[in-house]
Order: structure tokens, then sequence, then C-alpha cells
């Protein structure tokens, strides 16, 4: 059972798709906490967007149809 366990996580870590959203994520928390000299800063335009497209559903910005 263990083997079978560590396959399905290695499978994860060389799959492209999961690749790709670790990445998207690790840049949407960089660009949501981070200045551009990588230090913390409260970005109040963006937590409104991402707050409005929550509300919103999938008709916010950046909506893909």
């Amino acid at each position: 059972m263990f083997d079978q366990i560590q396959d399905w996580f290695i499978s994860w870590i060389f799959d492209p798709l999961n690749a790709r959203f670790g990445e998207d994520w690790n840049r949407l928390t960089k660009d949501l906490l981070l200045a551009e000299g990588g230090s913390l800063a409260y970005k109040p335009h963006l937590w409104t967007t991402l707050f409005l497209c929550r509300r919103r559903g999938s008709d916010g910005p950046g909506h893909l149809s």
C-alpha cells in the first residue's frame, strides 16, 4: 500500500499540469503579498479585485469563456 501512495505522490511531482498549478499559486501569492523588492506589502487593489471575483463567481475579471 505504501508503494502505491509513494507512486501517486511521485506522479504528482512530474505531472506538467500540477507543476503549472504550483507555479501559478506561487506567482499569485508573490503578487498579493510582496512588493517588487521582495518586502511584504499590502496591495489593496489586488485584494479588492480578488474579493470581487470571488463574490461574483466565475464572471469576474480575467474570466475566460
